[in-house]
């Protein structure tokens, strides 16, 4: 099986594609729009990829990729803890960085403790972990750290100059794996749905409405996401994370409550609720 994921070998997302399916060839592209478009047109056959994260907040692209291309689902969740590391060209000392590369969400995650171990530093965004990682090491970049995994230190021949500097111990981010709609189901029976709704405009709280189908049932909500609706400002289209499995009651009797509030119901994927480390 193929897996894409953005970034660069060594990335977070490489290793939970990795978790999904060991023997995987995973594939490393630029952007996640790039990630969406190659398991839509079947260059691979999966892709992982980051929706949030315990510190940093969620990942615009990435939801906005779930509801913009059709097609393709959710079949897999994935809650890592991330643990962040400083990394530099051997030799170097924290007096020596001037600079620091990384995603821009690494950076956000690390914010305060690199506030204490380099307030002299300048924070400059990267593409990717792992990608600042490579560009430090084979550009030979002196004053320069990166912030990407250990395993990337060990991958790019970089030394490691600080472990766990991310900000909160509780630093966990969310991965979804996502295939074509016609692939085939897992065996382990889901207990997690994935919904995009578009409130119909003019219907009265169309969404608290659409979400009291599932309280009404005593399914769990765990997240509302609003996203913004291209041409309708003000308005707003959503992710919803509820319990069940599409396709079974009662998940199927509340999903049948939606179409008279909602302009789009679209089930993003059922799949395996994951645990979220402690």
């Amino acid at each position: 099986m193929t897996i894409a994921f953005q970034g660069e070998p060594g990335a977070y997302s490489e290793a939970v594609a990795r978790s999904f399916d060991p023997d995987a060839r995973t594939v490393g592209l630029p952007t996640f729009r790039r990630v969406f478009e190659a398991v839509a047109s079947g260059e691979a056959e999966r892709c992982v990829l980051p929706t949030e994260n315990s510190v940093a907040g969620s990942i615009a692209p990435v939801l906005d990729g779930l509801l913009d291309f059709d097609g393709l689902r959710v079949v897999g969740e994935r809650w890592v803890r991330i643990r962040h590391a400083l990394l530099a060209l051997k030799g170097t000392t924290l007096e020596d960085i001037r600079e620091v590369r990384s995603h821009p969400q690494a950076l956000a995650q690390c914010r305060v403790s690199l506030g204490n171990l380099l307030p002299q530093a300048e924070l400059v965004e990267a593409f990717d972990t792992a990608g600042a990682a490579r560009q430090v090491a084979q550009e030979k970049l002196t004053g320069v750290a990166a912030i990407a995994s250990a395993h990337a230190a060990d991958l790019y021949g970089l030394a490691v100059l600080a472990e766990h500097i991310e900000s909160e111990r509780a630093n966990v981010t969310r991965f979804l794996m996502i295939a074509p709609g016609d692939a085939a189901a897992g065996a382990v029976e889901a207990m997690k749905t994935t919904l995009g709704l578009t409130p119909r405009v003019g219907v009265p709280n169309a969404l608290f409405r659409s979400l009291t189908a599932f309280v009404g049932r005593r399914l769990r909500v765990w997240k509302v996401e609003p996203r913004p609706r291209v041409g309708a400002p003000a308005a707003y289209r959503y992710l919803v994370d509820v319990e069940g499995e599409a396709g079974a009651d009662p998940l199927e009797a509340a999903l049948a409550d939606l179409p008279a509030l909602n302009d789009v119901v679209r089930v993003l994927g059922s799949y395996p609720a994951a645990a979220i480390p402690g």
